[in-house]
């Protein structure tokens, strides 16, 4: 099952510690990752970006945490991001 896959995989790195970042740090790492995408290259659906940008205009993001784990620097808090 491949959503279940992709479910079990986003869950497995989500797995942050620490306090909960600044609203405005994570509305930050946001645009940051929206402005990536839309660079191209990624292969995500345009939808994707429309949500993800619709998201910040509202006014709505998840809680991402302090701390991650160790290797990539924002795997945990992409993760947390959904």
């Amino acid at each position: 099952d491949e959503t279940g896959h992709g479910l079990r995989l986003l869950r497995s790195h989500a797995g942050g510690a620490g306090a909960v970042l600044p609203v405005r740090q994570i509305r930050a790492m946001l645009a940051v990752r929206a402005n990536q995408l839309l660079a191209g290259g990624s292969g995500i659906q345009p939808a994707f970006v429309i949500a993800l940008t619709e998201a910040l205009r509202l006014g709505v993001h998840p809680a991402v945490n302090e701390y991650g784990g160790l290797g990539t620097g924002d795997l945990t808090a992409l993760a947390q991001t959904g």
